[in-house]
């Protein structure tokens, strides 16, 4: 539901945004299924989310929109991999 739904809006502690909720599916999922890796759409490509992917080790798969930068570590190099549109 919208935070408009909620008394308090988004303070209301039951209110959740669809990347909480994404990473809680991702979560019980993962534990339940065990997959390395996961396919999503470009609007959860967001920070908190990849973070949260890299955290768990886990591949993804996903279009990015163009107007995003990605700044990530190569894993083994401890260098900074830059990719812009």
């Amino acid at each position: 539901m919208p935070a408009s739904e909620f008394p308090r809006g988004v303070k209301n502690p039951q209110f959740k945004d669809m990347i909480q909720i994404a990473i809680e599916l991702f979560d019980l999922y993962a534990e339940s299924f065990g997959f390395s890796g996961t396919v999503f759409d470009s609007w959860y490509a967001t920070a908190r989310f990849l973070k949260h992917l890299y955290e768990k080790d886990k591949i993804f798969y996903s279009e990015m929109k163009s107007n995003r930068n990605i700044f990530m570590y190569h894993p083994a190099k401890k260098t900074l991999l830059h990719q812009t549109r």
